[in-house]
């Protein structure tokens, strides 16, 4: 046989044995017991409670939702069909009662079980059946009491692999044994093997859990004899539910609690304490078992708050486990559960009663309406529970005895899913808002702390980041600044993650300035961690030099405030630097035989173990690095750093990154490279602000130049064809002003220039983009931007932690140097697929009008040039990669438009010009009427002056659009790219006359294949 499941009776046997002749219960006196259990469930030929038994472990160890192959089949959406597909098979196979399955993230997992102990033939036998269906398992965990030596273990592995393409992963019972053992599973072996509770070795929780579970687990399991009893035993509950040390208890309050069912009074809360415990203690639910059904029909009469609290909760459990296959038994009734519970609430919503119990039924109101967005992705029923959440907290901001801090942890939970929705952004802004004034600024920091990292979790990195700038200044004061400092070089690593490394060098100098003048002794360590993260700044920005000497500065810190400092496997930072140490001696010979000997001078005055030193030199001079060419050498910085190493030893300096599909540089004097590097960082900051919007970026590049120069910050954009370009002039004496002048003017004119250019990198149009900005000015990006102190402050702190120049004296590399392209971070992308204000209606429409307007054109000029063969071939070219009839149609009609008007605009007055336009109009529409006698010369359609009309015909179709473009030159490439990329330029059509035969041609060529045949 191999899985199924219910309890087995081993009363007799538990006798006989009791626990192991009185001796005190541990780990190893547990795991034989369990093993022991094991082996009779073969004598006793139980192989549907060893079936059950594996399920339940199954779930706990391997994939949470696993469901029976013989059970109901539910949809699973695209992704499920072959996992159901595969479900379907097995229920109608031999071993269908000893199989289960999982889909897990789009990988099906088959699982088998078996208490046979001729385990080599039987495994096998039942591997064949599992791939016996069209659609496979991706792999399969197979549990079975018999051990399996590794030998065999390794041979059935083989045998899975190369047969049927798929993993095998093997449970025997030693493996279940030791897997029982462990808290979180314990009850599994309690309720299938009937191990005795007294056997889990004792765990001490805290006293009070202590007391609870003396007063409870003495003697025989007895009920509570009043409410206050009741209330005991739920809380000793609670705890072994969600409480890992007390887990091994659940089985023993889970009894005691279905004792409280015999209290009338209590039967509903007992059933509700008893069906959570199941769901999330055990992981799974048996809906009749549990009396769900019952429970959902026998709501009382204008109910109690409590109750109907408890009704909309435990509707969710049941919806959410329902979707991962951990409810069973509960048939169609789960959407009539969540129904009921929502009525309730609508019910006791419309009774009068205080605000603090408005607030807490909006707030299951809330819940309820979300699973519809958790069921169905539907966004609609996710901003209905947003909108309900939101009256909520108002009531909370004006209402004492409503909590917002339960409105926070449900929006910590919904973080992952929802984070990106301006209206999650502006719920979470409302409800900190509120806490802060409660409990102060440090609560809400915690709170945005708590959502940074689960949106970190979820890898979603630009949420992670806004949220963590919220920590920093929330906890910037003396009692939370350990906070607020660990904040910033979290920061700081993210930004390095982003391929930002002057945002990330802005707030590691941060920290380390702020740490500088603390006077708090216990924070020396994390000057360290600072210290180490500011040089890795410097190191992948491409600036060697800077990084050894930085590192040079922090070792004697390291030494002086960390314990076992040479301990490289306690401080990955210090490992770190060495090994960079020695990529930086490897490098440097190679590619930059000009900064060698400097960087020797600086790794022998790093005051270190000489161990090091010389690993570093031996390292530099061994594989692969010694038989690397100066070629592999390149190749690999361009695809592993993107930078060059002597970036701080160039005049001009230059800066470049990626963000939002924009490669950006800045050029400056080496004299302005703080306000460089200063620029850098507001403008990396900015962008990873708003990357997270849509705002039709045009692909392009982007070049900004520095220069001294006036009394007052200004920018003068230049033109270039090929790129953005400006130069921006920084006042002479700015340095003689005050600082928070100085601090003014610059935080004026930054983010009026990163407002500049991101205005002419947007298509969007001017009123969307500002609402864009500011928004994100309204969340904190000018807080963002500066914090503590302006960025040029910072970046020269930073910079005269790393000035090699100091003490060697200055260093100037000339001549070419390799390019490299800086690499992209696919976070700072940007949004993808159709553009915010893309709509395929909208497409269709003007299509239509194009094809409505230009048909008649088409029908005359088309049909001469498709009888043409050179033109014919040059048509069936563009159409080839995608081109629709519609733009080539327009092609044709502005190069018969442009032969029809022989006028030179340039040297017109604005009145002449005006009145051209009117000309050209007026000309347009007879070409369009046909009522221009104006011929179509095939010799006007060619080749080489095909790309330029393609070109031409780019700016009205953007203009339909609605596309703002502010470049004195238009890329007009970039723009063509961008409506192929975001406005299904070369996908959208409609149905139209077939003037080129395109629809003949294809039924020529389908014809004369089949003759062929």
């Amino acid at each position: 046989m191999l899985i199924a499941f219910g309890a087995m009776n081993t009363t007799s046997l538990e006798l006989q044995l009791q626990l192991p002749f009185n001796m005190a219960p541990n780990r190893i006196a547990l795991r034989k017991f369990i093993r022991f259990q094991l082996e009779q469930m073969g004598v006793g030929n139980e192989a549907h409670h060893f079936e059950d038994l594996a399920l339940e472990l199954a779930r706990a160890r391997v994939a949470s939702n696993v469901v029976r192959a013989t059970g109901p089949v539910q949809s699973g959406g695209d992704q499920g069909r072959d996992f159901e597909t595969f479900r379907t098979y097995l229920a109608k196979s031999p071993i269908a009662g000893s199989t289960f399955v999982a889909n897990a993230s789009g990988t099906t997992i088959a699982f088998a079980c078996t208490l046979n102990k001729r385990i080599d033939k039987k495994i096998r036998a039942d591997l064949s059946t599992i791939f016996g269906s069209g659609t496979r398992p991706h792999s399969v965990a197979y549990f079975c009491v018999p051990d399996v030596p590794v030998a065999l273990r390794h041979k059935l592995q083989a045998h899975c692999r190369e047969v049927y393409e798929a993993d095998l992963e093997l449970f025997d019972g030693q493996q279940i044994s030791d897997m029982l053992s462990d808290g979180d599973t314990f009850w599994i072996a309690e309720h299938h093997l009937s191990v005795p509770s007294e056997m889990f070795p004792p765990v001490t929780v805290d006293d009070e859990y202590q007391e609870l579970k003396e007063r409870w687990f003495a003697g025989e399991a007895h009920g509570p004899g009043n409410l206050a009893e009741f209330l005991e035993i739920k809380r000793g509950l609670r705890r072994a539910t969600f409480e890992e040390a007390a887990k091994p208890d659940l089985e023993g309050w889970m009894r005691r609690m279905a004792l409280v069912k015999q209290i009338p009074e209590l039967e509903r809360k007992a059933t509700y304490e008893l069906a959570v415990a199941s769901l999330r203690g055990r992981g799974v639910l048996d809906a009749e078992g549990g009396s769900l059904p019952s429970y959902f029909n026998s709501l009382p009469n204008e109910p109690e708050l409590e109750d109907v609290e408890d009704l909309a909760c435990l509707a969710s459990y049941a919806s959410t486990a329902s979707v991962f296959g951990h409810l069973q038994n509960a048939g169609d009734n789960v959407d009539k559960w969540v129904l009921r519970a929502a009525e309730a609430i609508t019910d006791a919503l419309a009774r009068p009663g205080s605000q603090s119990r408005r607030f807490r039924l909006l707030r299951a109101q809330g819940q309820n309406a979300f699973l519809g967005f958790w069921q169905r992705r539907s966004k609609e029923a996710g901003l209905s529970g947003l909108a309900m959440w939101s009256e909520a907290a108002d009531i909370a901001e004006r209402d004492p005895m409503s909590d917002p801090t339960t409105l926070a942890d449900l929006l910590l939970l919904i973080a992952p899913a929802v984070g990106a929705w301006p209206e999650y952004q502006a719920l979470t802004d409302k409800v900190d808002a509120v806490i802060s004034k409660r409990e102060g600024s440090a609560a809400a920091g915690d709170l945005a702390r708590d959502r940074a990292i689960a949106f970190a979790d979820a890898e979603q990195l630009l949420l992670a980041i806004d949220q963590l700038q919220r920590a920093k200044e929330n906890w910037f004061n003396a009692e939370t600044l350990k906070g607020s400092v660990l904040a910033m070089l979290l920061l700081s690593s993210w930004y390095g993650h982003l391929n930002l490394p002057h945002a990330a060098r802005y707030h590691a100098s941060m920290a380390l300035y702020t740490l500088v003048r603390s006077k708090d002794e216990t924070l020396g360590e994390l000057s360290v961690r600072s210290g180490f993260a500011l040089a890795d700044t410097f190191y992948q920005a491409g600036e060697f030099m800077s990084y050894l000497t930085c590192v040079e500065n922090v070792i004697p810190v390291h030494a002086s405030y960390r314990t076992d400092p040479g301990d490289t496997e306690r401080h990955d930072d210090f490992t770190r630097a060495i090994a960079h140490g020695a990529i930086a001696l490897a490098t440097a010979p190679v590619i930059a035989p000009e900064i060698f000997a400097r960087a020797n001078r600086v790794v022998d005055r790093w005051v270190i173990d000489d161990v090091y030193r010389d690993a570093m030199r031996n390292a530099a001079l061994s594989p692969p690095w010694s038989t690397m060419s100066p070629q592999d050498f390149v190749a690999k910085l361009r695809s592993e750093l993107g930078q060059d190493i002597v970036n701080d030893a160039r005049d001009p300096t230059r800066i470049t990154w990626s963000a939002l599909g924009i490669q950006w540089t800045i050029v400056s004097p080496k004299r302005l490279r703080n306000r460089a590097d200063a620029l850098a960082a507001m403008l990396q900051i900015a962008q990873v602000d708003l990357a997270g919007l849509d705002l039709v970026v045009i692909p392009s590049a982007v070049e900004v130049r520095l220069e001294n120069g006036g009394t007052k910050w200004e920018s003068r954009q230049d033109p270039d064809n090929g790129k953005l370009l400006w130069t921006l002039f920084l006042p002479e004496n700015d340095d003689l002003l005050t600082d928070d002048t100085r601090v003014e003017n610059e935080a004026q004119f930054g983010l009026a220039f990163i407002m500049q250019a991101l205005r002419q990198v947007s298509a969007l149009p001017y009123d969307d983009f500002l609402k864009s900005f500011e928004s994100r000015m309204e969340r904190g990006l000018w807080k963002k931007i500066f914090f503590i102190r302006p960025p040029e402050h910072l970046m020269q702190e930073a910079r005269a932690m790393a000035d090699f120049e100091r003490q060697d004296g200055p260093l100037l590399i000339q001549g070419s140097r390799p390019e490299y392209e800086p690499l992209a971070a696919p976070e700072l992308n940007g949004p993808q697929g159709s553009a915010i204000i893309y709509s395929a209606e909208k497409a269709k429409e003007m299509i239509s009008n194009r094809y409505k307007k230009l048909g008649a054109f088409a029908a005359r000029v088309v049909p001469a040039l498709m009888s043409d063969s050179r033109t014919r071939e040059i048509l069936k070219e563009q159409h080839d990669v995608g081109v629709k009839d519609w733009e080539l149609v327009l092609i044709l009609f502005n190069i018969a438009f442009n032969r029809s008007v022989r006028v030179d605009p340039r040297g017109m007055s604005a009145e002449a010009y005006a009145a051209l336009k009117q000309r050209m109009a007026a000309k347009s529409q007879k070409i369009i009427d046909e009522t221009a006698a104006i011929p179509f010369e095939n010799e006007w359609l060619n080749a080489d002056e095909l790309p330029m009309h393609m070109l031409v015909t780019i700016g009205p179709v953007a203009q339909s659009w609605g596309l703002s473009v502010q470049r004195q030159t238009p890329d007009f490439d970039a723009i063509r790219k961008l409506l192929i990329d975001r406005f299904r330029h070369q996908e959208d059509d409609v149905a139209h006359d077939d003037w080129f035969g395109w629809n003949r041609s294809q039924d020529k060529d389908r014809r004369a294949t089949e003759g062929s045949r």
